[in-house]
């Protein structure tokens, strides 16, 4: 017939839908075209209408043109399990941190330098468990003289 015909569909990852599965849970996805670096994010809720709290569901495109799937779906802001430490001497100790994704603070155990000392976690925003800090160790500042070429400082650490 005498006429050019271009077909561009102005987009680099095509549309598409899929179920998503978390734990006994699943919901549709479904994603319009997108370009290169585009990252549309799901809240996570299911198809029986539960929803959990935290994480989401991520899709990014990608430079090979195909979405990949990002999914931190939870229902609590840090899962709860059990933790090991390891204190030298006193060896390792375990403990058992709560699923409700507060922030933790621990006893020392009793054999530790320091027993009524703590150990601190943060429940991060990515769902781990992130150490602080501990007051187990029993720690006494010192000072250190140090010397150059005549003339001396000293560091209290």
């Amino acid at each position: 017939n005498g006429s050019w015909s271009i077909n561009h569909d102005c987009f680099d990852c095509a549309a598409f839908s899929e179920k998503v599965e978390v734990d006994d849970k699943d919901m549709m996805v479904e994603l319009k075209p997108g370009k290169i670096g585009e990252s549309p994010t799901k809240v996570c809720e299911f198809n029986d209408a539960t929803q959990y709290r935290f994480g989401h569901v991520k899709y990014t495109c990608g430079a090979d043109r195909k979405w990949t799937k990002e999914v931190t779906c939870r229902k609590f802001r840090c899962a709860g399990g059990d933790v090991s430490f390891n204190f030298g001497k006193v060896g390792q100790v375990k403990y058992h941190l709560p699923k409700d994704g507060k922030d933790a603070e621990l006893l020392c155990p009793l054999t530790a330098a320091n027993p009524s000392g703590k150990i601190f976690l943060e429940c991060g925003g990515d769902g781990s468990w992130k150490y602080l800090r501990d007051t187990c160790h029993d720690c006494k500042p010192m000072s250190v003289n140090v010397g150059f070429d005549g003339h001396w400082k000293e560091f209290t650490l």
